[in-house]
Formats: C-alpha cells, sequence, structure tokens
C-alpha cells in the first residue's frame, strides 16, 4: 500500500473519505473533495498542482483549480508540469480547468491547443493503454486492504485511478518503457480487479470495469473535452482553440464524438442516474422491433445502448420481458451475434432498473442456452452474468442468487476455457468472500476437475 501512496500526506487524506456513510457523488465532490482540493492549494501552493490535478476524475473537480487568486505564474508552472511528466488525468484537467476561466492568453490557449491535439492523436495502445493497465493494477491491489470497506465505490474508484494517475507520473518521469511495466503489473491482479469491478455492479450498476479500457477511456476523453470547450464556442473564434469547434474543421471536437461510447458514464458516475430521456423516435423503433415474432435483435441492442445513455420508459422494459419469452438463443445466429454480449447487456439493464421479471428472464434464457448450447456463452461472460443480474435482488437474496447463478453454470458441460476462466473468478470470488466458501466450494471443485 504505502508503494502507491505520495510522499505527501496529505493526497491520501484527501483523496480517501474520512466517512463510511458518504454522500452522494454530488454532495462528495462539493464537501469532500473540493474543499480540500482549496485548502491544499493554499497551504502548499504550487507544489500542490500535480496532486490536485491528479484527481480530476469528475469534470467538476477540475473547476476548482481555477481558483482566482492564482497569477499567471502559477498557472505557467501547472502548464510545464503536465506539458512534461502530467498524468493523462493531470492534462484533462488542466485543459478543462483553463476553459472554465474567461481570462486566459493567447500564449496559454496555443498550450491548451497542444494538449487537446496531444489527445487527438495519441493511439489508444499509447497512453491510454497505460492508463488503463496501472488502474487495474491499482483496484487489484487496494482490493486486499480492507481499508475501503463501507466507503462508497465511486469513493474507492477515485482514490484507484488518482493512484493510478500518481504511478503514471513516476514512470513517464522516469522514462521506462511505461506501457510494458504497466501491461505487467497489470497482469498480475487484473482478474482480480475484474471480479471486483464487476461485484461493484451490487451498488452501482452502471459503470464496469470494461470503461477502462483503453477504447473507452479516449472516448470519455474526447467527450469531456469538446463538453469543456463547446461552452465557448463563441468567444474562441480567430483564437488558437476555434480550430476545435469552426463547423467542418477537422479538429471540431463534436465530429470525434461516437455513439454510445463518449456518452457512457464516468468511473465515478455508475450509480448516478441518466438525465435524459430515451428520445421518442428511438423508443418508437425499440417498440417495434421488440414486437416482431420473434423479436428483432436490433429492439434489445436499441434498449441496451440507450440504456447506458438515457432514462429508460418502464413500459419499454416491461416490453423487453414479453419479448425475450420468444426469442431462442441456443439455434444458429449470425457469426457476428455475440450471445455473451447479449445477455450481459440486457443484465446491466435489469440491475440498473432493479427489474427482478428481467432478470428472472434472462436468466431463464441463458439456462437454455447452457443446456443445449454451453460454448455459445462467450467465457468473459460466465462471471459478469451472476455478478450483475444478482444485483437486481437485495439482502440475503442478492448472496442466494448469485450462489445459485454461479452453481447451476459451474455443472454445465462447459469447455475447458470457460471453466478455467470461470474457476480463477470463482476463487477471487471467495478469497473476497469467504463465508461463501460453504456455499460454492463444490462449485469451484467442480470446475477444477472439468479442466484436469
Amino acid at each position: 500500500m504505502q508503494t502507491l501512496v505520495p510522499s505527501d500526506p496529505l493526497f491520501w487524506r484527501l483523496a480517501c473519505p474520512t466517512t463510511t456513510d458518504a454522500p452522494a457523488l454530488v454532495e462528495f465532490i462539493e464537501q469532500e473533495v473540493k474543499p480540500r482540493i482549496v485548502a491544499g492549494t493554499k497551504a502548499y501552493g504550487v507544489k500542490f498542482y500535480p496532486e490536485a490535478m491528479r484527481l480530476c476524475i469528475h469534470s467538476s473537480v477540475a473547476t476548482v483549480i481555477r481558483n482566482e487568486s492564482l497569477s499567471d505564474d502559477d498557472f505557467t508552472k501547472m502548464a510545464d508540469h503536465v506539458e512534461q511528466s502530467g498524468s493523462m488525468y493531470s492534462k484533462l484537467g488542466f485543459v478543462e480547468a483553463m476553459l472554465a476561466r474567461d481570462d486566459v492568453s493567447i500564449s496559454m490557449q496555443e498550450r491548451i491547443a497542444g494538449i487537446i491535439d496531444f489527445f487527438l492523436n495519441e493511439p489508444e495502445e499509447g497512453r491510454f493503454e497505460l492508463l488503463s493497465n496501472l488502474f487495474f493494477f491499482v483496484s487489484g491491489r487496494l482490493s486486499l486492504s480492507s481499508g475501503f470497506n463501507g466507503s462508497p465505490v465511486f469513493a474507492r474508484r477515485l482514490v484507484e485511478f488518482s493512484h493510478a494517475s500518481f504511478l503514471e507520473e513516476i514512470l513517464i518521469s522516469e522514462r521506462v518503457d511505461a506501457t510494458t511495466a504497466a501491461f505487467e503489473l497489470a497482469q498480475r491482479v487484473a482478474r482480480r480487479a475484474f471480479v471486483v469491478g464487476h461485484l461493484d455492479a451490487h451498488s452501482e450498476a452502471r459503470w464496469m470495469p470494461e470503461f477502462a479500457t483503453p477504447h473507452q477511456l479516449k472516448a470519455e476523453f474526447i467527450f469531456r473535452l469538446s463538453n469543456a470547450i463547446t461552452t465557448k464556442k463563441t468567444s474562441l473564434e480567430g483564437t488558437p482553440l476555434g480550430k476545435f469547434v469552426e463547423d467542418g474543421s477537422d479538429t471540431q471536437l463534436s465530429d470525434k464524438l461516437k455513439f454510445p461510447f463518449s456518452y457512457l458514464p464516468g468511473p465515478l458516475e455508475g450509480g448516478a442516474e441518466q438525465p435524459a430521456s430515451l428520445p421518442d423516435d428511438w423508443k418508437t423503433l425499440i417498440e417495434a422491433e421488440l414486437k416482431k415474432d420473434p423479436p428483432g435483435v436490433g429492439g434489445f441492442n436499441g434498449l441496451v445502448n440507450g440504456g447506458a445513455v438515457f432514462k429508460l420508459p418502464a413500459e419499454i422494459v416491461s416490453l423487453s420481458v414479453a419479448a425475450l419469452r420468444r426469442i431462442d438463443l441456443a439455434t444458429d445466429n449470425d457469426e457476428n451475434f455475440s450471445v455473451g454480449a447479449f445477455v450481459d447487456g440486457l443484465a446491466r439493464v435489469a440491475a440498473v432498473y432493479r427489474n427482478e421479471q428481467l432478470a428472472e428472464e434472462i436468466w431463464h434464457l441463458t439456462g437454455r442456452v447452457m443446456r443445449r448450447k454451453p460454448e455459445a456463452l462467450e467465457r468473459e461472460a460466465l462471471f459478469p452474468l451472476p455478478t450483475t443480474l444478482s444485483a437486481v435482488y437485495e439482502g440475503e437474496r442478492r448472496d442466494n442468487k448469485l450462489v445459485e447463478m454461479i452453481d447451476f453454470l459451474s455443472h454445465c458441460c462447459l469447455t475447458n476455457e470457460q471453466s478455467s476462466h470461470l474457476g480463477a473468478c470463482l476463487e477471487e470470488l471467495l478469497d473476497l468472500r469467504p463465508e461463501l466458501w460453504p456455499r460454492l466450494g463444490k462449485a469451484s471443485a467442480s470446475l477444477k476437475a472439468q479442466q484436469i
């Protein structure tokens, strides 16, 4: 643990929640994070900026750094830091903080434009992959500690990404082969981070560890940059930043947004409700597809993608329950069709809306697939499916459903790859939740036996 903590002890107190009865995300940021950034800035001056900017996991955090008492020289030092050795979130936070100001000089705009160009041109397999690997490493390592028991998921995830950013800056400043080093670190605990991330669905169902992949991180960063600069569109004509908002420009940020990836929840927003309602034309399309006989897969895809970005009407979710009863995934499908992605996406909808009927139909459908054609369900979906579906239930029923589903899957006729993957995930789960050993010990043994 100590190797993950910066030398300044204030950083840890800043990032780690001090209460197990934490408020909702917006209150947490306003009452816990922002005041500490202000206090740290006043106490440590420019030396505190790297710590503060590494906490810009949520866009509203970055705006605190625009403290009007800071001088132009202070902002120049901030720019020097992020350009030379800043983490990805430090760079993003710096741009958002600067764009929140009304008095940014032309020279500073040129530096901001350079950072935005960096994000646009940086390949996913570069710094975005580095951040992704470091997140999974830190997440897996922190899961070994009980220090976050009882803390809200978004608070723990703030610490995970902040420490990942700290390690990122160290690796960059040391000028080592950072991406390779981070990949090797991540591989040691990646499965544990995967298991922890999917267990988080029990309290924050909108975000999952797959959203920390390089592709999704870049999509989120570009969206935040576009959102920050669009608010300044009218005042940027003829400036170094104008090319990012001009219609028809090759670098117009709004043209770089991709649905649904650019609009998915950020790492701290897994428990937040989507504010926007599903568009009427989309609702009509989904309804038409789900009412077909057999139902159109496009309707379910629209439900999953729409539910990730918009607030779904209750009648649409109910319609999907009836539609699921009329499809058969165990028959031959298009070679590009993924059974795992299909049921996992619908499970996420059920978990977000806590819809037991939908969860039950998804599980019945999965059972039919596993009895007739178990190899059709990709191994990557075997563990997330029970953890996500069980999130629908409360109290003891949640654990009962989780145990029931994993036990069923463990006794199916799985391929060696499927049993190996599910068995490894189950071992991590039992290490995290040892009280489940009496109920899942036989399932673990069954999976090991299938690999012989």
